[in-house]
């Protein structure tokens, strides 16, 4: 997958405090790679 450097991934721009970004995640059988803790879904505590 190709790398991108900080600029362009979140790049700086005067005055914007936020930005909205739409990220693709691909699954792969394993899995994406990484899980989020915390929620009220079966074994995510």
């Amino acid at each position: 997958y190709p790398q991108y450097n900080n600029e362009m991934v979140c790049p700086t721009i005067p005055d914007v405090e936020w930005i909205e970004t739409l990220v693709t995640l691909v699954r792969q059988n394993n899995g994406f790679g990484f899980r989020i803790v915390g929620g009220t879904e079966e074994r995510s505590q």
